[in-house]
């Protein structure tokens, strides 16, 4: 009998799949993985905003992607006391989604 890689599961294990997991641990993978890839969505800036800074000003966000329509993008923050978005030259603009800046593992500041 095959056992999960995993937990080592003989009863619950997925053979439709052949995967080499029981149906918990497929079902704990698929939300890690799901984490993940909400990680990397675009988010409507009408869904919410990105939280302050811990480090910078305490009114204004990390830079993150914006995308400012037209299939362009820039580096940029949002800033709580005045509601408005800028870029990194500090003038104000206007985006429809964000996203976090993820860099390689390695390579974060």
């Amino acid at each position: 009998m095959k056992k999960c890689e995993t937990c080592g599961d003989e009863q619950d294990y997925n053979f439709a799949l052949n995967i080499g997991l029981c149906n918990g641990c497929i079902g704990e993978k698929l939300e890690q993985l799901q984490a993940e890839l909400d990680k990397h969505r675009w988010i409507p800036v009408s869904e919410r905003l990105p939280k302050k800074s811990k480090t910078g000003h305490p009114q204004q966000t990390e830079y993150v992607y914006l995308y400012t329509g037209k299939k362009s993008m820039i580096e940029a923050f949002y800033d709580y006391y005045y509601k408005e978005w800028y870029n990194s030259d500090g003038t104000s603009v206007q985006g429809t989604h964000w996203k976090p800046i993820i860099l390689p593992k390695g390579e974060q500041e």
